[in-house]
């Protein structure tokens, strides 16, 4: 298991967090890896480098409304 992180200030002057998931690609192949895991943000810039998208759904259960109408409020927000 490994665990890359970056920041996003120096991200957007060096576009590292390309060249992050271009080097653990390629340190992958290297060692013979046929599947790797990369999370469920910046599908854009995986896909750049070939990644597959997976459809997904989570599921989550709260013990009060005042959650799930905040939720229902953060989801109106980004159709935006």
């Amino acid at each position: 298991l490994v665990i890359i992180d970056s920041d996003e200030y120096e991200n957007e002057a060096f576009s590292i967090y390309r060249q992050m998931l271009y080097n653990a690609i390629r340190e992958g192949k290297k060692k013979g890896c046929k599947k790797m895991h990369f999370g469920f943000s910046a599908s854009f810039e995986k896909k750049k480098l070939g990644a597959r998208l997976v459809p997904t759904t989570a599921y989550i259960q709260a013990k009060d409304n005042f959650s799930i109408e905040s939720l229902g409020i953060l989801q109106n927000q980004r159709s935006l």
